[in-house]
């Protein structure tokens, strides 16, 4: 998965890149749960649901940015239209908050 350069730059993209992994991971979780079965599958669906809710929660607040201190992927969860804000986070150049680029120090 491809980072945006504002993301390296500020040390957080591994972030990202696990919140995708923990959230395609409850994916597959609560497809196994539904399509497995059995007497245990509405605790298996709630744990997976609790799982997939936790990832996403981290990964909307688990970055942030250096300057501003703002949650920027929640940020751009709430102001980005449909699901672009997976995008903007892979292409941004500086912070979408307050524009940031987090450029090192001459």
């Amino acid at each position: 998965m491809h980072v945006s350069e504002w993301l390296r730059r500020t040390g957080q993209g591994w972030k990202l890149k696990l919140g995708m992994a923990w959230i395609l991971g409850s994916i597959v979780l609560l497809g196994a749960a539904i399509v497995l079965g059995g007497a245990a599958t509405l605790t298996w669906i709630v744990f997976a649901l609790a799982f997939s809710a936790a990832g996403f929660s981290w990964t909307a607040f688990a970055v942030r940015c250096p300057a501003c201190r703002k949650r920027a992927v929640f940020w751009v969860m709430v102001h980005e239209p449909g699901h672009g804000w997976l995008l903007r986070m892979t292409t941004a150049d500086s912070c979408p908050v307050c524009g940031d680029s987090a450029a090192p120090s001459a």
